[in-house]
Order: C-alpha cells, then sequence, then structure tokens
C-alpha cells in the first residue's frame, strides 16, 4: 500500500502505532487551529458590534446638537437684542462645531468598522480553507480504512489458502508415506522370494525378472521417500507462512481498531 496507507500503518505494528499517533495529533491541531479561527471571528464580530454601536452613539450626538444648532440659529435670526442676537449665535455655532465633531468621530467609527469587516472576511477565509483541509484528511483517512479493510480480506483469503495448503500436503505426507511402507512390505517379500530363488536355484530369467522388480522397488521407495520429505518440506513452508501471515492479519487488526477509534473522533 503507499500514500497515506503506507504513512498511518507503516510496515509493522509498532511504526503503525507512532504513525497514527502523529497523525491523531495532525488532526488535532487542526482542530485547535480551527477553534482559534472561529475565537477570533467571534471577538471581531463583537468588535463590530460595539463599533456600530459607538458610531450609532456619535450619530445621535451629531443630530442632537444640529437639532440644537436650528432652534438656535431661528432663534438668533428672529432675535431684536443685538446683545442678545450675538450670545445666540455662538451659541449655535458652538452646535455646529459640537455636530461637525460627533460627525467626525462616527466616520472615524465607520472606517474602523469596514477595516474589521475586512479582517472578519479574511478569517471567514480561512475558517472556509482550515474547514477544507480538514474535510480532505479526514477523505484521505477513509480511504486508507477502505484500504485497510481490504488489505484485511486478502489477507484472511490467504490464510484460507494457506491452511488448505496445509490440509492438502499433510494428506500427501500421509499418502506418500503409506506408498513407501507399502512399498517397503513389498520390497521385503521381492528380496525374501530373490534369496528363496537363488537358494532353490530358481532359473537365469526367474532370477532376471526378480531382480528388475526389486530395483523398480527401489526406485519407487526413494521416490516416495523423497516426495514424502518434500511434502513435509511444504507443510512447514505453508505453516511458516501462515504464521506470518497471521501476524500481518493481527498488526492490520489492530491498526484497523485503533483507526476507527480515531475517525470517531470526528
Amino acid at each position: 500500500m503507499m500514500g497515506l496507507f503506507s504513512f498511518l500503518f507503516g510496515s509493522s505494528s509498532s511504526v503503525g502505532s507512532k504513525r497514527r499517533s502523529a497523525y491523531e495529533e495532525t488532526l488535532n491541531q487542526l482542530e485547535r487551529e480551527k477553534s482559534d479561527i472561529k475565537d477570533e471571528i467571534n471577538r471581531i464580530r463583537l468588535y463590530i458590534q460595539d463599533q456600530q454601536r459607538l458610531k450609532e452613539d456619535y450619530q445621535s450626538e451629531a443630530e442632537k446638537y444640529e437639532m440644537e444648532y436650528q432652534r438656535l440659529h431661528w432663534a438668533w435670526q428672529a432675535e431684536k437684542s443685538h446683545q442678545e442676537k450675538e450670545r445666540k449665535r455662538v451659541a449655535a455655532g458652538n452646535m455646529m462645531g459640537n455636530a461637525a465633531h460627533y460627525k467626525e468621530k462616527a466616520q472615524k467609527q465607520e472606517r474602523e468598522i469596514e477595516k474589521a469587516e475586512r479582517r472578519l472576511h479574511e478569517y471567514e477565509r480561512m475558517l472556509s480553507d482550515k474547514e477544507r483541509e480538514i474535510r480532505d484528511v479526514e477523505r484521505e483517512f477513509e480511504n486508507a480504512m477502505d484500504e485497510l479493510s481490504y488489505e484485511i480480506k486478502e489477507i484472511k483469503s490467504k490464510i484460507r489458502r494457506c491452511e488448505y495448503n496445509i490440509r492438502e500436503s499433510k494428506d500427501a505426507v500421509r499418502e506418500a508415506k503409506y506408498a513407501k511402507e507399502t512399498t517397503k512390505e513389498e520390497l521385503r517379500d521381492v528380496e525374501i522370494e530373490l534369496r528363496n530363488a537363488k537358494y532353490k536355484g530358481a532359473s537365469g530369467s526367474e532370477i532376471d525378472e526378480l531382480e528388475r522388480a526389486l530395483r523398480e522397488l527401489e526406485y519407487d521407495l526413494k521416490k516416495y521417500s523423497d516426495l514424502q520429505e518434500r511434502y513435509q518440506r511444504d507443510v512447514w513452508d505453508y505453516q511458516q507462512e501462515l504464521q506470518e501471515l497471521k501476524e500481518e492479519l493481527s498488526d492490520l487488526e489492530d491498526a484497523y481498531g485503533s483507526g476507527g477509534g480515531l475517525f470517531s473522533f470526528f
């Protein structure tokens, strides 16, 4: 397996465990970064709300002073007394100055709000990118778990084939052993018959035939003996392979169990 599957689960249980821990830490780090971004977004939104209220307060103050200016302006226009007229004119000017002051402050707050909103949009984009990054990692993890599940099925299939081969090889060992023992008995019988024939002075052709039968049985005996050894080696080889497959399966199932637990984190 290549890619994330190899990175996650490695070639051994200990390596896979270490890499899963690193992978889990990566995901936790992404979640922490996402949480930090969301906290900053909430902070900026609260800041914008505060600035909006402050801007509205300044606008309200400016409107109040403008209304007072209008009142004093009309009073100033209608006033007959020169001294009182001058006093109201100065007061109206002060009201206009106060209104301009608060309008300027409201405009300053508006610029602060616009700047904060740009910063908010940037953090919202960062949040979207971070969520997409987490989804990509989750999807890669799901794919790795699918690959791992497939690998487990493949190993189980190999184990079944190996167990079948062991049974077949053991049967072949028994059959070869039986054939060897049977041939040994036949060989002993022919040896006895050959000795008796020679003792009784049997014809040359009869002795030749018995010796030929003896050689054939000796050949068969070696053949069955070799087959028994070969099939026995096959049994040992398949048993060794079976042990390795079971160990590999155990590692993969441990990885799958740990991976399943990790995935439930989300």
